[in-house]
């Protein structure tokens, strides 16, 4: 299993759309920092640990994992590494579980360089203004949540890349959530619950993208509570079914 684990690291940091993905998000980070600055008065302060948590909650994010996902996942079935590799593994299923702790590996890496780029560039282009740490305990809460949404999420496309093996499905999805046309979806959905009586659910409250993003520090501890279960719930069950149709399936 750690040679397993130690092959998919390999494979990953030499993936020309990791890099390009990384660049972007390096380069929309240092944007981000820079029109807010623009946007301040000159008697404002900026909070790094403020502006982190902005940067990392856009559920908007989810379309740079998605396809880092379905190309990553494609290209094992494209270029022959999932036949060469897979009937050497006893378990097919580990090569999702494996492909989970790549994305949470990325996550906290992306985590901490996203950190470090927003405090440089607040440090040195908003230097006329009042810049602060700021960090508060419920921010290390809320990244953690945060984190734990970032996963679930990124089982899904796992999930859907996995079944469908076409990065067009998982670019097509990451798009979707994304750009918040799930929404649509769960009006959809919440309309027929109400159409047979039930009036008091609504199933966005319960779906990871849209939990995202009212992520901040003025969520209250309820809505907390709600990201890290919804995270885990969608980890451990996207992960499950991915490894279970991976098992039974010929490679």
């Amino acid at each position: 299993m750690f040679s397993l684990f130690r092959m998919e690291n390999y494979r990953f940091v030499r993936t020309r759309t990791v890099h390009v993905i990384t660049a972007i998000l390096i380069a929309v980070t240092i944007l981000g920092v820079v029109i807010s600055a623009m946007t301040m008065k000159d008697s404002a302060e900026l909070n790094i640990c403020q502006m982190f948590t902005e940067d990392i909650a856009p559920v908007l994010n989810m379309v740079f994992w998605g396809i880092i996902i379905a190309i990553y996942i494609y290209g094992e079935y494209k270029n022959g590494f999932i036949k060469s590799i897979g009937g050497q593994i006893p378990k097919k299923g580990m090569l999702c579980a494996s492909k989970m702790y790549i994305m949470a590996a990325y996550t906290l890496c992306m985590y901490a360089v996203e950190f470090v780029i927003v405090a440089l560039t607040s440090l040195i282009y908003a230097s006329k203004y009042k810049v602060v740490f700021g960090f508060q305990p419920k921010y290390l809460i809320i990244w953690l949540a945060i984190f734990a949404l970032y996963m679930g999420i990124s089982g899904l496309f796992i999930l859907i890349c996995t079944s469908g093996r076409s990065s067009a499905i998982g670019i097509g999805v990451a798009m979707i959530v994304g750009f918040g046309m799930t929404s649509l979806v769960y009006n959809l959905i919440n309309w027929l619950l109400v159409k047979i009586g039930i009036t008091s659910f609504n199933i966005s409250m319960y779906m990871p993208d849209t939990i995202m993003q009212n992520m901040s520090l003025q969520t209250p501890t309820d809505g907390i509570v709600r990201a890290f279960v919804v995270g885990g719930v969608f980890t451990i069950a996207t992960i499950c079914v991915s490894m279970i149709l991976q098992n039974k399936r010929d490679i």
